[in-house]
């Protein structure tokens, strides 16, 4: 062991000048690691070594029992041929001896010594048989047979017989057979009969039968024998019969051609073996029966065996059994050769694991050490460049958000005006552009500190619905712009609170939803959450044009895109998806992609938090009701379904309007995108039963002037009100409409808020941005002038930019509270970092807004903003917080103000004939319309005439100035919308 292997073990404060070095324990720990690794290599060489030995050795064992299996059917076509020919010596045999027994052949006189011999000598004589056998001999030495002809006679017995000699020429056996001719004769009787054939025509058929004898005598060879009847007239005659001893069936297939043991088996299953082996034959039979023939089958107690079919037609069939032994001694040569290689092999990878391991490693150690500091310096100065680098970073974020979010949000406001199509399509571009820049700038400063590992996440108990609730608000006028159906559904098992980093939670979602909406032209988008298995699993599926396969690995690496000319139109940084991917890791989850060429793409995240609250997520209740749910998608019910307590009055649902309905049935009708609202009308005539729910619907539901309620799609408590609204007949307070624009609402009308900002071009931006939303706004340049407005003012809400010069909006937030003002206080900033966002929410701001702040994110986050009860945020006490005059929605101008004028000839002619009854009607269709619109002072002030005329005994002056005060501020109303640009 080299000096430099010890370098570990000296004592870390020899030198405290320097910096503390890198902890060569853990590269100690790495090369024994190291070590273990290439010894785990070596072993598992070895074992591949001695496994593919193995296996040459398996397989060179099946090529040897393939080659037997062979050489099986090679001698089993021997047998064949050698039964056959014994057939055909049988069938001339039986052919001659019916001929001369029916006279057709004649029948010499006179008896002579002929070539087959008499069996018993007590037998009668009969030449027929005789000069039959004889002939029958005669004929098949001539061609050259070595012929086996018995014949026997059914009625005497005679018996003649004829055995040519054996290949090596020796003389006929003289050896009796070893059944008598009664036993044979009985015996092929009994056989044709059990299988219900009939005697005479299976000798007119010449029909053979075949049979095993076994051997007379202890060593005697069985034999097989083939029997054939034969008829004289229509009765039996006689039997004849060839017999084939074992030793001639079975004959030796040559010194080159080894095969098996064989063992036949007659027609009838009876082995031709020794009486002592035949029980161990038999089984070894029935073993192999259920197996497929033709192949070697490993038999217990037997060794690998063999079954051959069916010889010939009743003959029998044959089986081999090859001992292990046998088969191992032909293989011996081989076997060597590949033990010595596998040994060979074997003693290489030891001497390279010796060498390895006590002699490369061992050198590499000292190395390795001194590596590990310069490394270490190394990465000092690697951290200080990359915390340099985030610094400077998240430094030019918040520099280049800071107009961008001026930019943006005036390209919105202009949007949201008057412009010609050419114009709003270049706006449109514009915003395009700019908000890719925006994404450009999140995603790159994300990935810089991830990649620096400064990624930190905060979780923090959340209600995971509402969060994603706010996302879906924030997503639907991108799914409107082209014409997406975007549906959300979460699972009603989701625990109430989890703790998760929201902002982090956001992020991914927003990415997904980006993607999804970026890469799908037409179809829908769905967003699922869902509890399973201790985990929270959010899904994103669209109906895009789905990923390749070869691309789906690729999408979570860093500046990876797939390269496709229908993909190449969404342009990015490429970071999205890895960012995502990486901070679900961060959260100890994960992410994953299915998709489908042409069909679309689903993005599953599974993180698993720790649960805050265990209770499940709370449904708000509806009061027992018959409701009908309109949705061309059944996620829609299914969204329903989980989000809202039907109790026991589960709704029903529609995905057409092709059927009639009953609308008298139902109580409420919940009305998706997609429909055609003048074709929903016709077919549900009562329009004030319905609740719409639109993508960009208010989240406070608003009443149409129809009766019916308008909300988000994505608003669980506004649909819940609405529902309740219609359900129950009560009206709920209701935000001022946007004039049929479709943008976004939200209920500020009346309510003044206050803006702290030091930067002229953003605090004008977010001034309009509220005012577009309806508030009254009050804007001061930092937090001192916001401090003196609020000793002048009573607000509602601050919005107060973070960095200001002299009081910024932390000390703002304090001093708001020291000097006990209770109103919601937000924090507006252009810096998104996590940090900032937790810090704010840790001083106590009621929300914190990162720009640029969209109108959908403004309406959402202030639509639920607890607002002072004691009307302290209104310059004015009581009702005048409420606007003077109705606003009224841009499609209804042309009715309300036609309406208008009559209501407005009614009550002149009232005024004239001072008709108590008529003004009381009138007063009441009035109120109805002014409700229709919200509240105002008019309306309120219409309803309080209607109370104060119900009760008044007569016509009196108070009525009359009431009354043409009305008349005075409805024409006010006529002449203030006439004089607008209509449509």
């Amino acid at each position: 062991m080299t000096p430099d292997t010890v370098e570990p073990n000296r004592n870390p404060d020899a030198d405290s000048t320097r910096p503390a070095p890198p902890d060569l324990r853990a590269v100690k720990r790495n090369l024994q690691r190291e070590r273990r690794v290439f010894s785990m290599v070596v072993l598992l060489l070895g074992l591949l070594v001695v496994a593919i030995a193995s296996t040459a050795v398996l397989v060179r064992f099946n090529g040897s029992l393939r080659a037997q299996e062979q050489m099986t059917r090679l001698y089993e076509q021997g047998v064949v041929d050698a039964v056959l020919e014994r057939r055909s010596t049988l069938a001339a045999s039986n052919l001659i001896l019916e001929l001369r027994a029916n006279g057709t052949l004649p029948v010499a006189t006179g008896g002579r010594t002929g070539l087959c011999a008499k069996v018993d000598a007590s037998a009668p004589s009969d030449d027929v048989l005789q000069q039959s056998c004889d002939q029958s001999v005669r004929a098949l030495l001539a061609a050259s047979q070595r012929p086996s002809i018995e014949m026997i006679s059914i009625g005497s017995g005679a018996t003649y017989r004829y055995e040519a000699p054996d290949a090596s020429g020796a003389a006929s056996q003289t050896v009796l057979p070893p059944m008598s001719p009664g036993a044979i004769t009985q015996t092929v009787l009994t056989s044709f009969r059990d299988r219900d054939i009939d005697v005479l025509q299976a000798a007119r058929e010449k029909r053979v039968e075949w049979f095993g004898v076994p051997g007379s005598a202890p060593g005697a060879d069985p034999e097989m024998v083939g029997a054939s009847l034969v008829a004289k007239g229509s009765q039996l005659y006689a039997i004849a019969l060839t017999r084939i001893p074992l030793h001639v069936l079975l004959r030796d297939a040559g010194p080159n051609l080894p095969i098996p043991e064989p063992i036949v088996f007659d027609g009838v299953g009876a082995p031709l073996v020794p009486a002592a082996a035949r029980t161990n034959a038999q089984r070894l039979d029935a073993r192999l029966e259920s197996k497929a023939d033709g192949m070697f089958h490993w038999v217990p107690g037997y060794g690998w065996a063999l079954r051959r079919p069916p010889l010939v037609s009743d003959v029998g069939h044959l089986i081999f059994a090859l001992p292990i032994g046998h088969q191992l001694q032909g293989m011996a040569d081989e076997l060597m050769v590949i033990g010595a290689i596998a040994g060979a092999l074997l003693a290489l990878l030891f001497a390279m694991y010796r060498y390895w391991n006590y002699r490369f490693l061992t050198g590499t150690y000292a190395e390795a050490a001194r590596a590990q500091r310069l490394l270490h310096q190394a990465r000092l100065a690697s951290d200080a460049a990359a915390s340099a680098r985030v610094a400077f970073f998240a430094s030019m974020s918040h520099e280049i958000r800071t107009p961008l979010a001026s930019l943006l949000g005036n390209m919105e406001l202009v949007a949201r005006g008057p412009l010609p199509p050419d114009q709003r399509t270049r706006v449109g571009a514009m915003q395009v552009s700019a908000e890719g820049l925006l994404q450009i700038v999140n995603d790159v400063l994300d990935f810089s500190r991830i990649d620096v590992g400064e990624l930190s996440i905060e979780p923090q108990p959340i209600a995971v619905t509402d969060l994603l609730s706010r996302i879906a608000v924030a997503h639907a006028p991108l799914a409107a712009g082209r014409g997406l159906r975007f549906i959300t559904v979460y699972g009603r098992d989701i625990p109430a609170r989890l703790d998760l980093d929201p902002v982090r939670l956001t992020q991914i979602v927003n990415n997904l939803l980006g993607n999804a909406f970026k890469f799908t032209q037409a179809g829908k988008v769905v967003l699922r959450a869902r509890w399973a298995d201790g985990a929270l699993e959010i899904i994103v599926a669209d109906t895009g044009i789905g990923i390749p396969d070869e691309y789906k690995d690729r999408l979570f690496q860093p500046f990876s895109q797939v390269a496709d000319n229908r993909l190449a139109q969404a342009r990015g940084t490429g970071l999205g998806l890895s960012i995502c991917s990486r901070l679900a890791e961060r959260m100890g989850g994960r992410i994953s992609l299915d998709s489908i060429l042409g069909v679309g793409t689903r993005v599953t995240v599974c993180v698993p938090p720790r649960i805050a609250d265990a209770a499940p997520m709370a449904r708000p209740g509806l009061p027992p009701s018959r409701t009908l749910v309109l949705s061309r998608e059944p996620e829609c019910l299914e969204g329903m379904l989980n989000q809202i307590d039907w109790g026991t009055c589960q709704p029903s649902a529609r995905m057409d309007l092709d059927r009639p309905v009953d609308a008298e049935s139902y109580d409420c009708l919940l009305v998706a995108d997609g429909f055609d609202p003048d074709r929903v009308l016709a077919w549900w005539p009562r329009p004030a039963s319905i609740v719409w729910l639109k993508q960009l619907g208010p989240v406070v539901a608003t009443v149409r002037p129809d009766g019916g309620r308008e909300v988000s799609a994505y608003s669980l408590v506004g649909i819940h009100a609405a529902a309740c609204a219609v359900i129950t007949g009560l009206h709920p307070v209701t935000s001022d409409d946007d004039g049929g624009t479709g943008q976004l609402l939200s209920p500020l009308a009346g309510r003044l808020l206050l803006i702290a900002e030091d930067n002229l071009l953003n605090r004008d931006l977010l001034r309009d941005q509220l005012l577009a939303l309806g508030a009254r706004v009050i804007a001061t340049g930092d937090g001192t002038e916001a401090m003196a407005a609020l000793a002048e003012h009573r607000v509602d809400a601050v919005l107060t930019d973070i960095d200001m010069p002299g009081m910024s909006g932390f000390d703002l937030l304090r001093e708001i509270r020291q000097a006990s003002i209770d109103i919601p206080v937000y924090a507006v900033s252009a810096s998104a970092r996590p940090e900032d966002v937790a810090a704010g929410q840790a001083k106590g701001f009621t929300g914190y807004l990162t720009k640029p702040v969209s109108l959908a994110m403004l309406a959402s986050v202030l639509a639920r903003a607890e607002w002072p009860r004691d009307g302290q945020g209104n310059d004015a006490p009581n009702d005048e917080g409420l606007p003077e005059l109705p606003r009224i929605p841009g499609p209804h101008v042309e009715a309300f103000l036609a309406q208008t004028q009559a209501d407005l000839d009614d009550l002149d002619e009232i005024l004239a004939t001072q008709d108590l009854a008529a003004l009381t009607r009138l007063l009441h269709r009035i109120s109805g319309g002014l409700a229709v619109l919200g509240r105002s002072q008019l309306a309120e002030l219409c309803e309080d005439l209607r109370g104060y005329v119900a009760d008044a005994p007569g016509w009196n002056e108070e009525i009359a100035l009431q009354s043409e005060y009305l008349a005075t501020q409805l024409r006010l109303i006529r002449q203030r919308h006439q004089r607008l640009p209509m449509g």
